[in-house]
């Protein structure tokens, strides 16, 4: 009996057809939005691994991009992250299938499939934007006033992603487990610095970041017309921390 010919490598499943190449992932023609504030520490902490340490007050930024093109396609991404000893990101929804595989597999960033909406041209000038998931259910509305342009000084975005595998056998440890330290490095042409809010219009049980109590709000910046790169960083600590979890 004949044996097949298809050698495996580090692609993505399914090997004969990976959703995402492994390589660096670019991306260009990209707008992000920024919207940051404080939260009590009481409507936090249970999103957040036991072994990273918090502020009396988090900081956490949520985010609207828009990825003109990249390595894994052109779309539009919300996330949710929190600014603890380490960056921890709580949450990613988007709608592209290379783009959940690519950063949940390789990246271990938490990815689900949702819709979302950036609206720079809105006949006034708010930037406004939403999240949908499951699409038609409105998670999370975005407003942003741009009053001030700032120097286009290059930025970072750094996150610790717990990336876990469950093992195929019940009651079992996982069959991966670790803490990976991910860093966006953003070029950009344009950084406006403003004032933007958040709201929850149709809160969903089974999507909590609503319950994150805000006490206030830092100022929000939009970027665009960026270049990005994401990588990984190499993290002796991350190990350690992990040992305990």
């Amino acid at each position: 009996m004949p044996f097949g010919t298809l050698s495996v490598n580090a692609n993505g499943v399914p090997q004969f057809a990976p959703p995402y190449t492994t390589n660096t992932q670019n991306f260009t023609d990209v707008t992000l939005l920024k919207i940051t504030y404080r939260v009590t520490s009481a409507s936090i902490r249970h999103l957040v691994p036991d072994v990273l340490e918090l502020e009396d007050e988090p900081l956490v930024s949520t985010m609207l991009v828009n990825y003109g093109m990249s390595t894994v396609g052109a779309y539009k991404e919300y996330g949710m992250f929190t600014l603890s000893s380490y960056g921890y990101c709580l949450s990613l929804i988007l709608n592209i299938q290379s783009a959940i595989s690519c950063g949940r597999e390789q990246y271990g960033y938490p990815k689900r499939f949702g819709y979302v909406s950036f609206n720079m041209d809105t006949g006034s000038h708010i930037v406004r934007g939403h999240v949908e998931r499951p699409v038609g259910q409105k998670l999370v509305n975005f407003n942003f006033a741009p009053p001030s342009l700032l120097p286009a000084v290059d930025q970072t975005i750094t996150a610790l992603n717990l990336r876990v595998i469950p093992s195929p056998l019940a009651d079992q440890p996982p069959s991966v487990k670790e803490l990976l330290p991910a860093v966006m490095e953003i070029k950009p042409k344009e950084v406006w610095l403003g004032s933007g809010s958040v709201s929850f219009p149709e809160p969903s049980a089974f999507d909590p970041l609503h319950e994150l109590e805000i006490l206030r709000y830092e100022p929000a910046v939009l970027i665009r017309g960026a270049t990005c790169v994401t990588s990984l960083l190499r993290c002796s600590s991350c190990e350690k921390l992990l040992a305990n979890i």
